[in-house]
C-alpha cells in the first residue's frame, strides 16, 4: 500500500499481474499516474466502508478499473479478518452495476457468513484472512467455503 512507481514497476516486471490493487491512502490523481504507467494493467481501487464511500468511489471512477470495498479497521489497511455492515453492501453493489465497473466486497468472510453476502449478489468476493489460522490459509476452510458456494449454484 501507498508504494510509489519505481516500487510497484518492480512487482510488475517480477509477477506479472492482470490486476494492480491500490490499497492505502493513494489520491485520484496517483490512480490514474499508475494507471497510465502501466497500460493493459487493470488498476482496482480498494476502499474502506464508511459514511463517505461512495463519494470517493465517485472521485476515483475514471481512473480505475475496478474497486473492492473492505472494512475500516483501526489496526490494519486490510487483511484484519473483520467484516463490515453488510447490509450496505447493496449500495455499493448498485452503484458498481449503474456505473459499468466491478467492484468486490471484502472483509472477514468466512464459510459461516458468506451466504450472507451472497445474497446480495455481489459482482465478487475477495477472500483472504477469512480462510487463514494461524496467519496461514487453512484447507479445511478452502474446503468448507468451496462447498458453500457449489450449494449456492
Amino acid at each position: 500500500m501507498n508504494e510509489t512507481l519505481d516500487t510497484i514497476k518492480k512487482a510488475v516486471e517480477t509477477v506479472h499481474p492482470d490486476v494492480i490493487q491500490l490499497h492505502g491512502s493513494e489520491t485520484p490523481e496517483q490512480s490514474a499516474a499508475v494507471k497510465e504507467a502501466f497500460p493493459g494493467i487493470e488498476i482496482w481501487k480498494a476502499v474502506h466502508h464508511d459514511p463517505n464511500s461512495l463519494l470517493l468511489l465517485e472521485q476515483f471512477l475514471n481512473n480505475v478499473d475496478g474497486f473492492v470495498i473492505d472494512a475500516k479497521a483501526k489496526h490494519a489497511w486490510g487483511g484484519s479478518g473483520e467484516s463490515f455492515d453488510w447490509s450496505h453492501a447493496g449500495r455499493y453493489i448498485e452503484y458498481g452495476r449503474r456505473m459499468g465497473v466491478p467492484l468486490f466486497i471484502a472483509g472477514g468472510i468466512t464459510p459461516d457468513n458468506v451466504q450472507e453476502l451472497l445474497e446480495h449478489e455481489p459482482w465478487g468476493i475477495d477472500l483472504s484472512s477469512g480462510l487463514e489460522s494461524s496467519g496461514e490459509k487453512d484447507p479445511e476452510k478452502v474446503r468448507q467455503l468451496e462447498k458453500r458456494l457449489c450449494e449456492n449454484e
